[in-house]
């Protein structure tokens, strides 16, 4: 495709192609660490897509995942039982690196409640967090529901546990309700991962919204 003659849908022939080839490099690995199915890829490829609409079209673009993908994080550690922890680099940091104060970080946390990872899968409930997941702290300041600007000035004491490193709840493909605080997100600090923190006291599942009814309108 790159040696195509040029013409107005080259870019985008271009790209389609590439989107073609980093699917079956993700899908075609082993057990080699080395293989491009690895994490850091995976990251990389999620930025390097992003990246590439914005200059493409000259669009904002919203990059809505889970915040181990989307955190403003160079580097952090997950874990998601019973695979051993790993450390790569992140899109949201690699993002951050190209773009600056112009990548917005939103983390989203919550309390207790239900979820289903995927559409169409079982609801199954997260019980309240426990520490040392941040969640414990978030969700037992009496605040209810709130959104937390990290941008703004805070006194000396907030501004110094902001800094601290913290663990922090991640549901990912698998989730055990049983060892909750074993799937986490570690290696950096609230002010370093986010820009703005949103968090929810109870959650429940997504779903689809279904056709709209004069009920629904009127």
């Amino acid at each position: 495709m790159a040696a195509a003659p040029g013409h107005e849908g080259h870019a985008w022939a271009r790209y389609e192609a590439r989107l073609i080839v980093q699917y079956h490099a993700l899908h075609d690995h082993g057990h080699d660490p080395l293989d491009p199915h690895n994490m850091a890829h995976y990251e990389r490829s999620f930025a390097e897509n992003v990246l590439w609409w914005h200059r493409h079209t000259g669009h904002r673009a919203l990059f809505w995942s889970s915040s181990s993908h989307t955190a403003r994080a160079p580097g952090r550690v997950v874990s998601f039982p019973p695979n051993p922890s790993g450390l790569s680099p992140n899109a949201g940091g690699h993002l951050h690196a190209d773009l600056g104060d112009r990548y917005l970080s939103i983390g989203l946390t919550f309390g207790a409640g239900e979820l289903a990872p995927y559409t169409g899968a079982p609801a199954h409930r997260v019980p309240a967090p426990v520490p040392p997941l941040v969640e414990s702290v978030l969700d037992g300041a009496g605040a209810g529901d709130f959104l937390l600007d990290l941008r703004q000035r805070a006194p000396r004491r907030v501004a110094d546990w902001l800094a601290r490193d913290v663990t922090t709840r991640l549901i990912g493909p698998r989730h055990d309700p049983r060892r909750d605080p074993d799937h986490h997100m570690t290696g950096g600090s609230l002010a370093e991962w986010f820009d703005v923190l949103v968090h929810r006291r109870r959650v429940t599942p997504a779903r689809p919204l279904g056709p709209a009814t004069p009920e629904a309108t009127g």
